[in-house]
């Protein structure tokens, strides 16, 4: 199958995970998003898009990019975002994915505690957990750090206390 569109948005039919840019031109944080209630419902397939660089350029991308932009069978939410992240290691060796969920919620097809322990077997680490302020429902935040360049340890480039005094000063 031959390149179908240039790099944009998810299209209107598309249903399941979605990895898009952070927004911006800095960070080259991705995000992911659109998990829904079950890891296992079915993700629509995806087709072939022209891949640029722009987020490695310094060029505006916006947030509902796509960043992944290989074809992908239909499969479930679990493998594709497993996909993504095998994407994401060997596009940018060396980043982030961040993704936020709902939990703890009594509206059945809007909690997510189904993903917290695939989240958590695939590396992703909870960094916060707040009460929306629009609905009420409790978020947390996860984030999957890697570095797949070679260079350090894993995580050498995360600082585990920021405000932490040097030893040298």
């Amino acid at each position: 199958m031959g390149v179908t569109q240039m790099p944009s948005d998810y299209s209107s039919y598309y249903s399941g995970p979605k990895l898009v840019h952070h927004g911006g031109k800095c960070c080259g944080i991705k995000t992911l998003y659109n998990l829904g209630a079950d890891p296992t419902s079915v993700a629509s397939s995806l087709d072939l898009v022209s891949c640029d660089n722009s987020d490695a350029t310094g060029e505006d991308v916006h947030c509902k990019q796509r960043f992944f932009t290989d074809e992908a069978p239909k499969e479930t939410y679990l493998e594709r975002v497993q996909r993504y992240i095998a994407y994401c290691k060997k596009r940018r060796p060396a980043g982030l994915i961040e993704t936020c969920i709902v939990v703890n919620c009594d509206i059945g097809w809007l909690t997510q505690d189904t993903w917290v322990k695939p989240l958590e077997k695939l590396g992703f680490i909870q960094a916060l957990e707040w009460r929306n302020s629009n609905t009420g429902r409790l978020i947390r935040m996860y984030y999957l750090a890697y570095n797949e360049t070679g260079h350090n340890d894993e995580n050498s480039f995360v600082d585990d206390d920021p405000f932490e005094e040097d030893d040298d000063d």
